[in-house]
């Protein structure tokens, strides 16, 4: 950590956090993407972005690992075509079609 990030208030011994990374089962390069700079010079809060690969690959422990960090909105950015090919996690989530 350099001088000005701060800790996400979750103990780094934790098995959901080891620093920026985030252990989701099933989930690869989930990553804690708060305590980051601004351009105004101050910084994101810890805990409220997150970013991984592919959230439809959790299994039902990667999502009460991601239930249980707090995450509350989903914002997926896949092709429709992905979509379909790997299906969310989440079903209620995916986008109907029509």
């Amino acid at each position: 950590m350099n001088g000005k990030e701060r800790s996400p208030g979750r103990s780094s011994d934790s098995p959901l956090v080891r620093g920026r990374h985030l252990n989701w089962d099933a989930c690869y390069n989930v990553r804690a993407r708060g305590g980051l700079p601004t351009k105004d010079g101050e910084e994101n809060r810890w805990a409220s972005l997150i970013r991984a690969y592919i959230l439809a690959r959790l299994n039902e422990q990667g999502r009460r690992a991601l239930a249980a960090y707090g995450v509350r909105t989903v914002i997926d950015l896949r092709s429709a075509q992905q979509v379909v090919e790997e299906p969310s996690a989440f079903p209620a989530l995916d986008p109907q079609p029509g």
